[in-house]
């Protein structure tokens, strides 16, 4: 994964100091063992026609491991958690609210069908939008990011794109992708300094 300077420091920072006043350390060393490993293994080769949904679900990872969907929250990983504390919603067992990963946060999530409103973990991934950190909005972030498709994740940059999802950045300076393969829909944004700076991924089945 490639990252930028400015992200570097702040990666590093995070990983001296407390995620926050109410979070453990920034992400424990198991965990980030386990997210850079996804990085050093080989990628999925891209089928020569093309992405299909069962060759593409080989591809998704969060929180180091292979996901297929459907799935609920609880199945992402033990790590996967929704802020209870800050800006919930929740309506009739459909859930969106902040998503965190060992108590830091990662982005947003949307869940369908949870069984209450205090068991959110048992709630469908309707959709994950993991964001790049953006400094003084007063969230803490993790060091690495628990998501990858094909090894894609945030900081990336437009030729590990190309390399490893088969996508082309025609547009100079941003990253703009979306596709929807089987019931795996995603949305790639980014531009040329920082790399990719969302991932959102739905389950279009939901």
């Amino acid at each position: 994964m490639r990252l930028k300077a400015i992200f570097l420091a702040a990666a590093l920072s995070l990983t001296l100091t407390a995620c926050g006043a109410k979070r453990p350390a920034a992400l424990t060393a198991e965990t980030e063992a386990t997210l850079k490993t996804v990085q050093m293994l080989p990628a999925e080769r891209i089928p020569e026609s093309g992405w299909t949904e069962e060759s593409f679900s080989y591809t998704v990872r969060l929180g180091g491991y292979q996901k297929m969907f459907p799935l609920t929250l609880a199945e992402c990983g033990s790590l996967f958690s929704v802020d209870t504390e800050k800006g919930l919603t929740y309506d009739g067992g459909k859930a969106t609210g902040r998503l965190l990963f060992e108590g830091c946060y990662v982005g947003t999530v949307s869940l369908t069908d949870c069984p209450s409103e205090t068991d959110l973990r048992g709630g469908r991934v309707r959709s994950m939008t993991f964001t790049a950190p953006k400094a003084g909005d007063g969230n803490d972030y993790p060091s690495l990011y628990p998501v990858a498709l094909n090894k894609v994740t945030i900081g990336s940059s437009a030729e590990d794109i190309r390399q490893n999802l088969g996508y082309d950045v025609t547009a100079a300076g941003t990253i703009d992708i979306s596709e929807k393969i089987g019931r795996y829909q995603f949305t790639i944004k980014g531009d040329a300094a920082n790399g990719v700076t969302a991932i959102t991924l739905t389950d279009a089945g939901t």
